[in-house]
């Protein structure tokens, strides 16, 4: 169950911040007042984000997730503390807030790739395992 979640929960993460990029261009090129539902979102964000670096810690069999979603949390802060940057008057440094959304997306595409390959590693080890061994194809 613990993999499934993690699986759907990464899997919504590019969505999410995919809709971040619309509401700020939403909110740069039509409403100003969309720049809300864009922090709202960006808050809410950080509950997936948690997800997927508890589980790996919780579970031996997302053991191999550990570093890259603790790597993505590490980036989801650097998020947060860029906007702080903003309304601190550093615009300079918190203009690197676009692309550190895409180095989030990233880490999270390493995530989704890793759960891929342990689900391949498992399906042959599975299939490995039910197929009729050498030996006892000789002995029939």
């Amino acid at each position: 169950m613990s993999a499934r979640l993690v699986t759907l929960t990464a899997l919504s993460l590019p969505a999410l911040i995919l809709t971040q990029f619309f509401l700020a261009g939403l909110a740069i090129f039509h409403d100003g007042a969309v720049w809300g539902l864009h922090g709202v979102l960006g808050s809410l964000i950080g509950l997936p984000v948690l997800i997927l670096v508890g589980l790996p810690w919780l579970s031996g069999t997302l053991r191999p997730l550990r570093w890259w979603s603790l790597a993505l949390l590490l980036i989801y802060l650097l998020q947060l503390i860029l906007v702080f940057l903003a309304a601190g008057g550093f615009s300079v440094l918190a203009a690197l807030h676009p692309p550190n959304a895409l180095l989030m997306t990233a880490a999270v595409l390493v995530i989704l790739l890793k759960l891929r390959k342990a689900r391949k590693k498992a399906k042959a080890r599975t299939t490995q395992d039910l197929a009729p061994s050498h030996a006892q194809k000789q002995t029939s």
